[in-house]
């Protein structure tokens, strides 16, 4: 439980509080020294957005999800299918972590951390020229999700690992969400990392002189996921144009990829270089050149299969469970919610 406390970032005053208990009961159950007390467990569980049987079930095994400033109703979302995964997590293939360099945490400066950043990128996308490659070589359980208020999130359960994206968002920014949640798989697996409600508003605001700790991982896994679509190299050859917007904007159509994406590698290119641009203005012109840039429908067809392997899964075992814990599942994976 103190690891759940963590990722909502409740005080021990703050779990009393909400559960209506003495702070030392539920000192005593967070240091293991009080005998259990079902109405007790039940209240703290109920204020942590988890389950008793789970939490004290041989199988149990703790995320590093957080919801620390995540929205009310992201936070509720995203516990649904958190706990809908560590339902069912024993009947998923294990995932494989890559081996990768890491990253030196001493680095601060954005314009050294970039180049690091696509350096990996890099390799990843000369050894996997694909995003269905990348999940699929390391055995990623991808669940797409509908009409969510986040674009996705890593859950890392032992050494399961589920990345979940919204697959009803426009196909260029599912593409970026796949990339941006692989990087939290590749760099962050033992950290907390927050669901991630808007990727490119994010991407827009996390550039600084100077990345400080609470902005890092989400740094990482944005620049990760835009180098590997768009190399430094690439916009930095755009510097030497007479119309670098415009490239830019090709570049998107071609690639079918969100001119967000290629503007953004293009100021990163820009500011290395001592320049400072407009982002709006950038935008606006690369994307007349952009034209149609509604993405690699592939890639949702993609999700759209992972998920529904996941769910077949599932329905050839829905009789090991109870009506409620079935529904929850069937809800949350689109199995066979009659099974019972």
């Amino acid at each position: 439980m103190v690891d759940i406390a963590k990722r909502y970032g409740m005080s021990r005053e703050d779990i009393a509080r909400s559960s209506r208990l003495p702070v030392s009961v539920v000192e005593g159950y967070f240091r293991g020294k009080r005998e259990i007390y079902f109405p007790e467990l039940s209240s703290i569980c109920q204020t942590l957005g988890t389950d008793v049987l789970w939490i004290t079930s041989k199988n149990y095994q703790s995320s590093r999800l957080a919801y620390r400033g995540v929205s009310e109703a992201a936070k509720k979302s995203a516990e649904g299918i958190e706990h809908a995964i560590s339902l069912v997590l024993d009947l998923f293939q294990k995932s494989s972590r890559p081996r990768v360099e890491p990253i030196g945490e001493s680095i601060d400066d954005a314009k050294l951390l970039l180049m690091e950043v696509d350096k990996r990128a890099g390799e990843f996308r000369e050894q996997f020229h694909t995003i269905q490659s990348l999940f699929e070589c390391h055995q990623i359980n991808l669940l797409g999700v509908s009409e969510q208020t986040f674009d996705g999130f890593m859950l890392a359960l032992g050494k399961y690992c589920f990345i979940v994206a919204d697959k009803s968002r426009p196909t260029v920014r599912l593409t970026f969400t796949l990339l941006h949640e692989f990087a939290h798989f590749v760099f962050d697996i033992d950290k907390p990392i927050p669901v991630d409600e808007n990727l490119f508003a994010l991407s827009r605001r996390v550039f600084s002189e100077k990345i400080g700790q609470e902005s890092r991982a989400e740094f990482i896994a944005n620049k990760f996921a835009q180098c590997y679509l768009v190399p430094v190299r690439e916009a930095a050859a755009w510097l030497k144009t007479k119309h670098p917007e415009r490239q830019a904007g090709e570049y998107a159509h071609e690639h079918k990829i969100s001119p967000e994406v290629t503007v953004n590698a293009y100021l990163d290119a820009a500011r290395m270089s001592g320049k400072r641009l407009d982002y709006l203005q950038t935008l606006d012109e690369a994307k007349r050149w952009a034209g149609n840039y509604a993405g690699d429908e592939s890639i949702r067809e993609f999700v759209q299969n992972a998920s529904k392997s996941l769910s077949e899964s599932l329905n050839h075992q829905c009789h090991d469970y109870g009506d409620e814990q079935w529904q929850l599942v069937s809800s949350v994976f689109g199995a066979n919610a009659t099974c019972h």
